[in-house]
């Protein structure tokens, strides 16, 4: 299987001759390395995985064949495998050939009597877990904001089996750094934009590292043939973000700043660029506060860029990375910075849906 987080480029082509022209698609459900789908016989209908730079990852598929008509009771052995908390790791792709998606634990399952007696099956990634794991008072005595990363994630290791960190120089102290969120808020708000890092989860994997680190596009795709639909919008920005920081032992306040402003054609409205100001308790440098205010300047520039497509099922498609459109004129002809994948799995084929934020 390939790594799906290199930075490699692959033609659309190769991908076309490796999934033999996406003419089967095909999909593994796997509990403790084993595919229960040809295991158990399961018939699985309405896949859907989503993945996302945001929020937590979600799987969510329905059991159709679990129930025993005649016994008039789901079937014990396909209970089991989906209970609560259970890990699975699904695999997406055509053919033999396949990628893993997602990896994550049964957070819900829905026994649904309608029309044909269904399990409704919901799984999670690791992000559900930390934001459950609500408010708490934690110190970390480490040298680093990627050590802190590090010693918050080995709680989860038996769902996150691996962590990819590009490692931090600033020196934290003999105070460490204090946690006062939930897991999540704390790496996602406080923890990521100051150390000047993104957070994020891909098939069990977390990533902190530096962002859109992986320059070199995924594919290419053309509307008309591997594109289905593709829509773009920009909105007016024209902004500077101001961090103030404070250092309350030396007495000395520091202001970081970086301009937020849009890359598509625009006439500025006003004399000077619009302030944004922002106060960060946790700014105690000046590379401290220079950090936060780039991390808010490429939030306001997602949100002001953004682009959704919806293409053949590619489960190379991820957050984290770039997509490339061609031939489709020069305002649109770009790479395009991925912040959400939807795969979708059912009577009308493998579709993969993806939104963008920002682009190059």
């Amino acid at each position: 299987m390939a790594d799906l987080m290199s930075n490699k480029f692959t033609s659309f082509q190769a991908l076309s001759q490796k999934y033999k022209n996406f003419l089967v698609p095909a999909l593994k459900i796997k509990v403790k390395g084993q595919d229960v789908i040809s295991n158990l016989n399961i018939a699985i209908e309405n896949m859907s995985v989503v993945h996302s730079l945001e929020t937590a990852g979600s799987c969510n598929f329905n059991i159709v064949n679990a129930y025993d008509i005649k016994k008039r009771q789901f079937d014990s052995n396909i209970i089991d495998k989906f209970r609560l908390g259970v890990v699975i790791q699904v695999e997406l792709g055509y053919s033999s050939a396949l990628e893993v998606v997602f990896k994550g634990y049964i957070s819900e399952v829905n026994y649904n009597f309608s029309e044909v007696p269904m399990l409704e099956v919901t799984a999670m990634d690791v992000r559900k877990l930390m934001m459950e794991a609500m408010e708490r008072r934690k110190k970390f005595y480490v040298k680093t904001y990627s050590a802190a990363f590090s010693e918050l994630m080995q709680d989860y290791k038996k769902i996150c089996t691996h962590l990819v960190i590009d490692k931090t120089t600033t020196q934290l102290g003999t105070d460490g750094i204090s946690q006062n969120a939930s897991d999540f808020e704390f790496i996602k708000e406080e923890l990521a934009p100051i150390a000047g890092r993104e957070f994020f989860v891909v098939a069990g994997k977390a990533f902190f590292r530096i962002p859109k680190k992986l320059t070199v596009p995924i594919t290419a795709l053309t509307w008309g043939s591997s594109l289905i639909s593709f829509n773009k919008s920009s909105n007016y920005l024209n902004a500077e973000v101001i961090v103030l920081g404070f250092d309350e032992d030396k007495q000395k306040r520091f202001e970081g700043t970086a301009i937020a402003v849009t890359k598509a054609p625009q006439i500025p409205v006003t004399v000077k660029k619009q302030p944004i100001i922002l106060p960060d308790p946790d700014a105690t440098d000046q590379k401290k506060a220079e950090q936060r205010a780039k991390s808010e300047a490429e939030k306001l520039i997602q949100q002001a860029e953004s682009a959704n497509g919806i293409c053949i099922g590619l489960p190379e498609l991820v957050p984290g990375r770039f997509v490339r459109l061609e031939k489709m004129g020069n305002d649109i002809s770009k790479k395009y910075y991925i912040t959400k994948v939807t795969h979708r799995l059912g009577t009308e084929g493998f579709e993969t849906e993806f939104e963008t934020g920002g682009w190059d």
